[in-house]
């Protein structure tokens, strides 16, 4: 059965977004979207400011509270029911891994326990697809499984480069879910089956 492995932060859920808000409310900053260039959402901040974007992201509740990206559900709904479903999510410390597991068990209920992998070397896990948002980790997936697919939303900070095999535009949560159709009707095209 082919095997897909979905990134959970950038790709399931929004976290950008809400650490960009709570971030700039607490430094006067007005970090946009568009600003982030590079994955390390810190450098788009004036250094005096990097031990509070991290303070920021590891508060509780950051990663509980993450909200799904429109059509994120049934998309995922979709591939757990043709293909091995996976996701592999790197935690940011160990209230974070725990928050993960409760809004991935909230939002994507019918996905098992087994299914959700934490862990920082995603490459280390083989899929026939993995759908991340950092350039390096997919750079590095194809590295170790140089048949693999790789997948991304076309966000500032992911880097789509000519190893990636797809790449739709990026996600937002006004969106009706276009981005995440694109996503599961090129998945369906590659690996051959109908969404």
């Amino acid at each position: 059965m082919t095997q897909i492995l979905l990134d959970a932060d950038g790709i399931l859920f929004d976290l950008v977004t809400p650490w960009l808000h709570a971030i700039n409310a607490r430094t006067g900053c007005k970090v946009r979207l568009a600003d982030i260039r590079v994955f390390d959402i810190k450098q788009a901040y004036p250094v005096e400011h990097h031990a509070e974007v991290k303070r920021t992201l590891l508060e509780p509740g950051r990663f509980r509270s993450l909200t799904p990206f429109a059509g994120a559900v049934p998309a995922v709904k979709w591939l757990n029911r043709n293909y091995g479903v996976k996701v592999v999510t790197a935690p940011a410390g160990p209230l974070s891994a725990m928050e993960k597991m409760e809004a991935l068990e909230e939002h994507f209920p019918f996905l098992a326990q087994r299914q959700i992998v934490l862990c920082h070397e995603k490459w280390e896990h083989r899929g026939d697809l993995l759908v991340d948002d950092k350039g390096e980790t997919r750079r590095r997936y194809r590295e170790a499984w140089p048949t693999a697919v790789t997948a991304t939303f076309d966000w500032p900070w992911s880097e789509p480069d000519s190893y990636d095999d797809i790449v739709v535009p990026m996600p937002d949560l006004t969106s009706d879910g276009a981005e995440w159709r694109a996503l599961t009707n090129n998945i369906a095209r590659h690996f051959a089956a109908e969404p």
